[in-house]
């Protein structure tokens, strides 16, 4: 966070410097204002940049099997403008390359999900999911299996057929 407040201060010194060397090119034809002016839109414009464009650069970051399977768009009353333009500000995707079968019960798939936020740290989870019967578990302490692949403790939760982690994990992305 810190290196994005010394970005936005950066873009303002470079926007009032683009508009001093205007005003001392037009011989002072544009009034002094101007300069704190374009200082403000410069670090408006970059923070503006750097929030929309998180999800895209957090996106191009992902290795190679990492499936991003949620990422919603949110508005906030304190930034009322994402009512207009909603922002994604937290993904959550599925690592395909940890996602294994078992093997006995082939219906059964554990995979690894990461949730990826704007301003918090990372989050990870594993789940499992029962490809079959549409339900899913994600695997905390207190949840136990057995060999063959049956839940011992804890509680399934159904899921749509159409989830987005069910598909990915299932069908593989």
């Amino acid at each position: 966070m810190m290196l994005e407040v010394i970005a936005a201060f950066v873009a303002a010194v470079a926007a009032a410097g683009v508009a001093m060397a205007l005003r001392a090119a037009t011989r002072g034809w544009l009034p002094r204002w101007i300069v704190p002016a374009a200082a403000g839109a410069g670090m408006i414009g970059f923070t503006v940049w750097s929030e929309y464009g998180w999800e895209g650069r957090a996106r191009a970051g992902l290795p190679p099997g990492f499936v991003v399977v949620e990422a919603p768009r949110t508005a906030s009353v304190l930034r009322p403008w994402t009512y207009a333009a909603p922002l994604v500000e937290r993904m959550l995707v599925i690592d395909l390359t940890a996602t294994r079968r078992h093997p006995v019960a082939g219906d059964l798939a554990l995979t690894r999900l990461i949730a990826l936020h704007r301003w918090r740290p990372n989050a990870e989870m594993r789940a499992v999911i029962d490809c079959a019967g549409g339900r899913r578990i994600d695997v905390v302490d207190g949840v136990v299996f057995s060999e063959s692949g049956d839940l011992v403790q804890g509680a399934w939760s159904r899921v749509p057929p159409d989830d987005p982690v069910l598909t990915a994990a299932c069908d593989g992305g």
